[in-house]
């Protein structure tokens, strides 16, 4: 009997997880994108799960010119903790069914800090406008009175 090649055994299991994989994350994205998109209308094809599970490398040049927004590795972060009224935490949900339709997900943080990239960006005109709309809430918590 004939002793496989450890090399090839290796590279053909590592091909089918990698398949395995990627079918699953196809089907998640499928699931997600279907729950959080508007109905589908007939004009738009439908894929077949051959081509859904097929995704385009990027060549080299296109990894070059990616820009990250995002703080360098190595620059400081401050971890801070807030809290939403329910309204605001709904808004956050829906904003992040708003962007997995353009088939990015985003969470919590990235969102806050996608507004703050907005808002440092807006006119004027803009800027004062949301001012002038924009409710204040109460402090959830109030400072304690000590005594003297």
């Amino acid at each position: 009997m004939k002793k496989p090649n450890f090399s090839q055994v290796a590279t053909k299991t590592l091909q089918q997880e990698t398949q395995a994989i990627q079918d699953r994350f196809s089907k998640a994205d499928e699931i997600l994108l279907k729950r959080h998109a508007p109905a589908a209308t007939a004009a738009q094809p439908d894929t077949t799960r051959a081509e859904q599970s097929v995704v385009a490398k990027p060549t080299p040049k296109q990894k070059k010119e990616k820009k990250k927004t995002g703080p360098k590795p190595g620059e400081p972060r401050i971890k801070d903790i807030f809290s939403f009224p329910e309204q605001d935490y709904a808004m956050l949900a829906k904003i992040s069914q708003r962007a997995a339709q353009y088939g990015t997900m985003l969470n919590k943080s990235q969102i806050v800090r996608l507004a703050l990239q907005m808002v440092d960006h807006a006119k004027a005109a803009e800027f004062e406008l949301a001012l002038r709309t924009f409710v204040q809430r109460e402090l959830a918590r109030k400072t304690a009175v000590k005594d003297k």
